[in-house]
């Protein structure tokens, strides 16, 4: 068990819609302002003190309602799962990481956004709808789970998949643009969700950068702890 591995199934494609107003319930969204479970606690970046970035909140799927809020420093959070410039904080009930700095209480920092047609910075909210990936996505994310096991020597030989497989999902296991995860190959983790980074395009609901690659949520077994790595295409 480890990182590789789906801390839920089956595989649900992330589909974004615009909401109406403000977001305020327990769901899974980009962008906005947390829907706090417990008492606010906004991360700093532990050198500068600079209130990291709200990207989202993930629902964990479950009989009670709990969320996983990612944090992230814009230039290189994400890069070590552990240093503090990305942090996922889970509430209700969940434990800050060791390496988190929360900030004073009433913290608050930017959130997701996007360029409008003037070049200028505009915050974004995004609802997400959770539906089936279509069959042949899915097939083509097993694929890539098997090539990724083959090169890491942890599977049988498998073809090189010839498709991307799909862009944003929770459950599964990931597609991971390298194959492998760092720092987090420990068996204490188990994967809830991937995206894809975007705004380079018009049209696009948010923009983060990755280098052309993908976002990745863990947590851990109890899924009252979570990390986040990112991954260049």
């Amino acid at each position: 068990m480890g990182p590789y591995d789906a801390a839920f199934l089956p595989r649900l494609q992330m589909i974004f819609r615009e909401p109406e107003g403000p977001v305020t319930q327990s769901v899974t969204k980009f962008g906005g302002q947390p829907v706090w479970l417990e008492e606010p606690a906004w991360p700093v970046e532990p050198r500068t003190g600079e209130p990291l970035m709200f990207v989202g909140q993930f629902r964990v799927p479950g009989e009670e309602a709990r969320l996983a809020y990612l944090f992230l420093d814009v230039e290189e959070g994400g890069l070590d799962p552990n240093r503090g410039d990305a942090v996922v904080l889970v509430q209700p009930g969940g434990r800050v990481p060791s390496f988190a700095v929360i900030g004073p209480p009433h913290t608050q920092g930017p959130s997701l956004w996007r360029w409008n047609e003037d070049e200028e910075k505009i915050p974004v909210e995004w609802l997400v709808d959770l539906a089936p990936v279509p069959p042949e996505l899915d097939a083509e994310a097993d694929d890539h789970a098997a090539w990724s096991r083959y090169m890491r020597h942890e599977g049988p030989e498998a073809d090189l998949p010839s498709g991307p497989g799909p862009r944003d999902f929770l459950g599964g296991a990931p597609v991971l643009p390298n194959n492998s995860v760092r720092d987090l190959d420990d068996g204490s983790w188990r994967f809830l969700c991937q995206f894809t980074d975007r705004g380079e395009c018009p049209g696009d609901p948010f923009f983060i950068n990755f280098g052309y690659g993908s976002g990745f949520v863990f947590l851990s077994p109890d899924h009252l702890e979570g990390r986040f790595m990112s991954d260049c295409g």
